[in-house]
């Protein structure tokens, strides 16, 4: 965020513009200016409550006008404080959605931003007032691909975070209101390893023990401990247990049509993946993007689950969406030892992507020598 006003103010004030269909006065941005200014960084601003009075003196209609605008710059930084207080003692109950230009409760931006900056001292002022509260599932926030929660937000932060959320109404269980495959509810979200940009599988070991910790935290919590987050622990035991209580939850389906086999192998758990096999889960399920457990196998550079699912009859040639087979999953990830032993099992080097490309084609990093194989 720019150390000036400049990239907060502009936002607001279009915002405005749509939801008013005029532009500001000089008096009406003055004000919003006041509540929130000389951001030093993302989280950290300053507030003029004696700027805020006296324009408030000469021009009353401005918390009518302006005065929800001025809360929502002011909610997101510390250091704002004395602006949120001033102006909920003048009756401004409504944040200002500078997205939309909507005003809405618990569906705007500031409360995201301020959650993010750990900003809880506003939260719990406005929560108190009445103004929003910390339970909505549907928030859109600038920086997020998607909607997303406040216990989402909270996966890879201090356990604070979440604990702010859960003793503000947020539902361990609430599902995310978007379909993906790191899955629908902050649990599973946890669990699924992490993704870096565009999607792609990032092995950063770190991040994934750390969202397992968050995991183990929401379980303490209260959370449904669902045959999805059990493969992708590799917990054996509650897969029995969830199994035992219905034998259909084998062929469940969850985020993006992912089964329960999908997350055994993407969690790296051989034990759940072969258990799941023996009792008849189909090896070849696709995903809502038409992607079978060899694919994830194969793209995670997990070749001993490569070997496994093969051992069950998995096809080595299926074909997503996109027309990318495993092969070509491995070859474009640079991950070796899975293409290697895709090959040797058999998978079909000639077959092209919707692109026109065949995996030895897309090879990259570590595989860019089997363009000469």
């Amino acid at each position: 965020m720019a150390t000036d006003d400049s990239y907060l103010l502009a936002k607001m004030e279009g915002a405005f513009q749509l939801r008013e269909g005029r532009g500001m006065t000089d008096r009406e941005r003055q004000f919003a200016i006041a509540s929130a200014h000389g951001a030093a960084d993302e989280c950290h601003a300053t507030c003029d409550v004696s700027r805020m009075k006296s324009l408030l003196r000469e021009q009353p209609s401005l918390i009518d006008t302006v005065g929800s605008l001025a809360l929502s710059m002011a909610t997101t930084y510390h250091g704002t404080h004395d602006a949120v207080l001033f102006l909920l003692d003048r009756g401004v109950r409504t944040l200002y959605d500078c997205e939309t230009g909507l005003a809405g409760k618990g569906n705007h931006e500031a409360v995201s931003g301020a959650f993010y900056c750990g900003n809880f001292r506003t939260l719990r002022t406005l929560f108190e007032a009445g103004v929003t509260d910390a339970s909505f599932a549907n928030m859109p926030w600038v920086s997020w691909p998607h909607k997303t929660t406040l216990l989402r937000m909270s996966i890879y932060r201090p356990l604070e975070y979440a604990r702010f959320a859960l003793e503000h109404g947020v539902d361990p269980d609430e599902e995310l209101p978007f379909e993906e495959e790191s899955g629908r509810t902050a649990l599973q979200n946890a669990v699924a390893p992490p993704m870096g940009g565009g999607c792609l599988p990032w092995h950063n070991p770190e991040r994934w023990a750390q969202g397992m910790r968050f995991a183990e935290f929401l379980l303490s919590e209260g959370a449904y401990y669902d045959v999805f987050s059990a493969c992708g622990r590799g917990d054996l035991d509650r897969l029995r247990t969830l199994t035992a209580e219905d034998p259909a939850v084998i062929e469940s389906r969850g985020a993006a049509d992912l089964t329960p086999l999908h997350w055994a192998v993407r969690g790296q758990s051989p034990e759940c993946a072969r258990w799941l096999l023996d009792r008849g889960a189909d090896v070849n399920a696709e995903s809502l993007t038409g992607r079978p457990a060899l694919h994830i196998a194969a793209e995670w550079g997990l070749d001993d689950m490569v070997w496994l699912l093969a051992g069950y009859g998995a096809d080595l040639n299926p074909q997503d969406r996109k027309g990318r087979t495993p092969l070509h999953r491995a070859t474009y990830l640079g991950e070796v030892e899975a293409a290697e032993a895709l090959i040797v099992l058999g998978a079909d080097t000639r077959v092209r992507t919707r692109g026109g490309k065949t995996a030895i084609e897309l090879t990259r990093l570590g595989c860019k020598y089997l363009r000469q194989g």
